[in-house]
């Protein structure tokens, strides 16, 4: 038998023949950190693609909710805290009527849409904002050097940094820290993307990195 404990047996018991207890195979630190490197890479690399992606079809939607993780980190996650809880209910709301069922099943996938592709709208406001800073420390060391020296190609270098980032961040072996970091990156995206969204509904200018 496979077990971590010896079996007892009652003294009133008798067993044909003596149990054999075998040990239960135990990924190592080594192979647990092996796995996770590779989802890191995988996770990474469809990030990478499904950004750039979006950065060509909803390019001011994506630039302008990374701007506003950068600039309003708070409100995104009031709003994305705010959106976590309160679109299920709407989506349950609308289940309880024949007529809402369709609608619910849009908001269901656009919210799920939503929740996935905030990794992007996080990691790209991150790697933006990495990419500013070394900018600005290269031209302060460098002064003749003006404006600074941002890659022409600052769109998929910013977004391949934060996503990285954010998929190394994600696969440190630390209990319960995958759905911790998950969380806060949904939460923090989507609260962007609901107040860029209302800007653009709105008319307000929009940002562009």
């Amino acid at each position: 038998y496979t077990s971590d404990r010896d079996v007892h047996i009652d003294g009133a018991s008798s067993a044909a023949q003596t149990p054999e207890r075998l040990d239960p195979d135990r990924t190592t630190l080594s192979e647990r950190a092996a796995m996770s490197s590779v989802w890191a890479i995988l996770r990474a690399g469809w990030g990478l693609v499904l950004g750039l992606v979006l950065l060509n079809v909803a390019p001011q939607l994506v630039r302008g909710s990374a701007r506003q993780v950068q600039e309003r980190p708070l409100g995104s996650v009031g709003y994305g805290l705010l959106g976590l809880l309160g679109i299920p209910v709407v989506i349950t709301l609308m289940l309880i009527t024949i007529v809402g069922i369709p609608v619910a099943l849009i908001v269901t996938f656009l919210f799920i849409v939503a929740l996935y592709t905030s990794q992007i709208v996080v990691g790209y406001a991150l790697g933006a904002l990495a990419l500013q800073h070394t900018c600005s420390l290269v031209t302060r060391r460098r002064p003749h050097l003006n404006p600074p020296p941002i890659p022409a190609n600052r769109d998929g270098l910013a977004l391949a940094i934060g996503v990285l980032s954010l998929a190394v961040l994600r696969s440190l072996p630390i209990e319960l820290w995958y759905p911790f970091v998950a969380g806060m990156t949904a939460i923090v995206g989507l609260g962007a993307f609901s107040i860029q969204l209302y800007r653009m509904r709105s008319g307000a200018d929009l940002y562009d990195l």
